[in-house]
């Protein structure tokens, strides 16, 4: 299944995506969106106006920094989940919540920053009390190596095996993250955890630049197309050379990447 990506949800971005014939929505606001009645409303109308089913990404960049990472921030996560838990039931939306596992600095915003092993430490409550949240289907992404922007634990291998996560959680394999790391495929996939889900970007290896993925700028095309298949969730995280999404999309809808 083809998804496209919207932050901000607006009219525009889900005409966009509809004219393209994805299948649904990827909605990534910040946690505190959640907390929001009238926005939750808005973008449930654009969802059943384009006839498009969501899939929840939260980002922690909110009035707070919704992280793993900050104890301030668990008990407003753990409330905006708890939204999310009910919208999946009573709006229908897919049960999947992709996350980072755990963000420390973000130097876009004022927020505290944290190091690695504050980060490890901080982290782990947060993921006991979710683990008791199994009617929600947990998916975690790789993110890029530290010294290029944000800093995150889910880098390398090693991160996914810090906390004590339930068995039925998922994978989402971030190809932009990927191309910027040491990380290969193989590396991902042997988790214990299924692929069920991709981020798919394309980048020079050392800017996230969002741009969509071709065989040109992803490094690893083979591995990913032989991994690719309808009956995961392929999401087109592009914000930059949108327009030439168009000439794109079949290749995407085949399982393959362009040249």
């Amino acid at each position: 299944m083809i998804g496209g990506t919207t932050r901000h949800a607006t009219d525009e971005e889900f005409s966009f995506w509809s004219y393209l014939g994805v299948d649904f929505m990827q909605l990534s606001p910040p946690y505190d969106f959640f907390f929001d009645e009238d926005e939750i409303s808005r973008v449930l109308e654009l969802k059943d106006s384009y006839g498009l089913s969501l899939l929840v990404h939260p980002r922690p960049d909110g009035d707070i920094f919704y992280t793993a990472a900050n104890p301030a921030a668990h008990e407003s996560m753990f409330q905006a989940l708890d939204v999310i838990r009910n919208l999946i039931k009573s709006e229908k939306l897919i049960n999947k919540v992709i996350m980072h596992l755990s963000t420390y600095v973000n130097p876009e915003k004022d927020y505290p920053t944290f190091t690695v092993e504050e980060a490890r430490t901080n982290s782990i409550p947060f993921y006991d009390e979710i683990k008791k949240m199994n009617d929600i289907t947990f998916v975690l992404e790789n993110v890029y190596p530290p010294g290029i922007n944000w800093e995150e634990l889910g880098c390398e291998i090693e991160h996914f095996n810090l906390f004590n996560f339930r068995k039925d959680y998922e994978l989402c394999l971030d190809t932009g993250h990927l191309n910027m790391s040491h990380m290969s495929i193989q590396d991902f996939a042997s988790l214990p955890y299924p692929i069920t889900c991709f981020h798919l970007q394309g980048n020079n290896g050392r800017e996230d630049q969002h741009r969509p993925v071709t065989r040109s700028n992803f490094k690893q095309w083979q591995e990913l197309e032989r991994i690719l298949s309808d009956d995961k969730y392929m999401i087109l995280e592009v914000k930059n050379n949108k327009e030439k999404l168009p000439k794109l999309i079949d290749y995407y809808k085949q399982n393959r990447l362009p040249p």
